[in-house]
């Protein structure tokens, strides 16, 4: 249920379905990580092992814009260890609902 691409520049992942993410796995090309992943209403980022690459995995741009809504799952203990790999996007822009707001160690939105 994953799909990549909506006629936008970069390396963007719509989820509407499970996404799974350990080891050494970025959004993004080599050497360049923290593409844009989408999460639609109701739908995380899991993570399955220990993520053993360089901040930032991810940009992450959830559906559900209020604190409290869970960006991450799995394991409490990787979720802990691994939610400062992610951004959220659209955090620098004052124009977006999203700004100002980061994961906090549950994985929720903050």
């Amino acid at each position: 249920n994953n799909s990549a691409g909506f006629n936008v520049p970069g390396p963007d992942i719509y989820v509407n379905g499970t996404f799974k993410m350990s080891g050494n796995a970025v959004i993004g090309p080599t050497g360049m990580p923290g593409g844009d992943l989408y999460l639609t209403s109701g739908k995380t980022l899991l993570i399955t092992g220990p993520l053993t690459g360089t901040a930032p995995l991810a940009k992450i741009r959830p559906q559900d814009t209020a604190a409290g809504t869970a960006i991450l799952s799995g394991d409490a203990g990787l979720v802990s260890a691994h939610y400062n790999k992610f951004e959220i996007y659209g955090t620098a822009d004052s124009g977006s609902p999203l700004f100002g707001k980061s994961i906090n160690s549950g994985g929720l939105l903050q």
